[in-house]
């Protein structure tokens, strides 16, 4: 711990061009009540495939934990982040595209009422861009989600570059979360993209201006998730709202509430095999609604909850044990 009186202040570090850190242990990070002040930031660096964040623990934060802003292409591998207030791995503005989170581990994210809004329901990772990567990653322990797409809405319509073998669990609210990702044909984030926000006297509320921002209104293309494991989450494992033609493929969900909730999808048609499965899909999944965790109080009352009237495909999809509904 820091010395007394330094409760909610702690170092910060902010890159301006390229950045890398391999297993380095911060602890004590970040300032409360102050916007921009991260742990780690990488903050405006523009297309950046030489920065990294590799293997560092990070605990103890009161401000996010690694943050991505204005920043394409970077590495951030293999970490831990434990113990930190609001969300915490940041994508920030939304622009931000092709940087790959892989392998991190993220727990315990805490409320923050300093911060935006959205930090009252914090997700370890939040992730306003879609055209990123994310694989074999970890959120434990959140007081709301794991995972957050709370999608720009000018990033909406991006590809979704990948989400693979990702792991949601214990959190308070849901593991996976995901608003209005509605991926449409050669839609790319590019590069040139930027996004400001001026201060003006004359404004009672400065608001984001951006510049070169993708204009997509193509056909829609399959996009995936895929073997996505949830468990233990208090509310839902994986929530998906008026997204696309999702395939949400190989999930496994056990000993939760609602093991996949639908609140609306986007599609064009029905999705079945003679049109290569060309819409919303669940396939390959197993919703399991009893195990060990049991005992401990863990449950699962509906393995789906659906829309009645959306064009969604369930295939190949295992439901075992009993469920309270």
């Amino acid at each position: 711990s820091g010395p007394p009186g330094s409760e909610g202040y702690g170092t910060h570090i902010m890159m301006a061009e390229r950045g890398k850190f391999s297993f380095v242990e911060f602890h004590w990070m970040g300032q409360a009540f102050q916007m921009g002040r991260y742990p780690l930031h990488f903050h405006l660096t523009g297309v950046n495939p030489d920065s990294y964040i590799k293997g560092c623990a990070i605990h103890v934060t009161f401000n996010r934990g690694v943050t991505v802003h204005g920043t394409h292409q970077a590495l951030i591998k293999d970490n831990v982040l434990y113990n930190h207030m609001s969300h915490g791995f940041f994508i920030e503005d939304g622009n931000e595209h092709n940087n790959v989170f892989e392998n991190n581990l993220g727990m315990m994210t805490h409320v923050s009422y300093s911060m935006l809004n959205s930090d009252q329901t914090p997700a370890t990772f939040w992730i306003r861009n879609p055209s990123n990567y994310f694989r074999h990653n970890h959120a434990a322990g959140s007081a709301a989600f794991g995972f957050w797409f709370d999608t720009l809405s000018q990033a909406a319509l991006t590809l979704q570059l990948e989400f693979f073998n990702n792991t949601a669990h214990s959190n308070a609210d849901t593991g996976i979360w995901v608003d209005i990702v509605d991926s449409r044909e050669n839609c790319l984030a590019p590069d040139a993209w930027t996004v400001g926000v001026p201060f003006l006297d004359s404004d009672a509320v400065s608001k984001p201006v951006h510049q070169n921002a993708p204009k997509c209104g193509g056909k829609r293309v399959n996009f995936q998730f895929e073997s996505a494991t949830t468990w233990g989450n208090g509310m839902h494992g994986i929530t998906l709202f008026e997204t696309g033609h999702l395939h949400i493929v190989n999930h496994r969900s056990v000993s939760e509430p609602i093991g996949l909730k639908v609140w609306g999808v986007a599609s064009d048609n029905w999705p079945d095999e003679t049109n290569d499965w060309y819409g919303p899909t669940v396939m390959n999944s197993v919703y399991q609604s009893q195990s060990a965790l049991s005992s401990a109080g863990f449950r699962m009352d509906c393995s789906l909850k659906l829309p009645w009237d959306d064009t969604l495909f369930i295939t190949g999809t295992q439901f075992i044990g009993p469920v309270r509904q």
